[in-house]
């Protein structure tokens, strides 16, 4: 698999992490745009102490392989998931965006749009993204 490394890297770091007295070992948050989110895949399906992810700014292709792989791997989330996409993205279109998001399995998930292209989320946007983070990462009991 293409991601093996990262998730190989990932997986080491928040073992280190989660050693840490200070981490909360069964609450773990990640935030990856674009190709944080493609390569973050793998991993995240793979680790249930992973309970707050945000994603976004990527898309799934239609009839490709790694298309296919990614919308099996985000059926499988549990997690909560906050989707970030950029309605003018020129990078990842629209709908392959709208259809990985329509594919995450989690109970869970949200989606913002900005209008723009694949860079121009603005301020308000990361705002929006680090609140979530906090409050989700923040439930007692999560």
């Amino acid at each position: 698999m293409r991601c093996d490394l990262a998730v190989a890297d990932w997986t080491a770091a928040l073992e280190a992490l989660t050693a840490l007295s200070e981490v909360a070992a069964d609450r773990v948050g990640y935030w990856g745009l674009s190709m944080g989110t493609d390569y973050s895949l793998p991993f995240i399906a793979a680790n249930p102490r992973v309970t707050t992810t945000v994603l976004g700014l990527f898309g799934a292709g239609t009839g490709d392989r790694l298309g296919e792989q990614a919308m099996s791997l985000a059926q499988t989330f549990t997690a909560s998931v906050l989707w970030v996409m950029q309605w003018d993205d020129t990078v990842f279109d629209r709908a392959g965006q709208l259809a990985l998001f329509e594919a995450v399995g989690s109970a869970d998930k949200r989606i913002i749009v900005y209008p723009g292209d694949h860079g121009d989320t603005p301020d308000e946007g990361l705002r929006l993204v680090r609140e979530f983070l906090v409050r989700e990462l923040g439930r007692v009991g999560s």
